[in-house]
């Protein structure tokens, strides 16, 4: 997949992804998460039913192909500083979302918060 497919939501559904799959199950809860998230754009007339169900299995698809940090590489210069804050709260959300925070979860959101160069108290705040 080139660069021309990478917009900013692309981006955030491959994210959540890849921290969904860190802990190798997806829970209820995060699936509610990412329906809750993404469903707002079906209601605001963004996307449609078949968009997002189209959109999300592309990103699962992606996250499953695509290493993380080379993901990392090719997403972050496309996004914009607010953009990339969206990204790192909504990974934080995702990955405390079923009460359960494992290492691979931690990883992930590290990975994109170090490349996104986002300062350690800004991240103590998403918290």
């Amino acid at each position: 997949m080139n660069e021309k497919v990478l917009t900013p939501i692309f981006i955030l559904a491959v994210s959540i992804a890849y921290e969904i799959l860190a802990d190798e199950r997806v829970s209820r809860q995060e699936k509610a998460q990412l329906l809750t998230l993404f469903g707002k754009l079906v209601e605001m007339g963004v996307k449609t039913e078949e968009d997002l169900q189209d959109m999300t299995q592309k990103a699962f698809s992606y996250a499953a192909a695509i290493g993380i940090d080379d993901f990392i590489e090719r997403a972050t210069p496309l996004l914009s500083g607010s953009q990339k804050l969206s990204i790192l709260v909504n990974l934080h959300d995702t990955m405390q979302v079923d009460g359960q925070i494992n290492m691979g979860e931690r990883e992930v959101t590290r990975k994109f918060q170090e490349a996104f160069q986002v300062d350690e108290a800004i991240v103590r705040g998403i918290r």
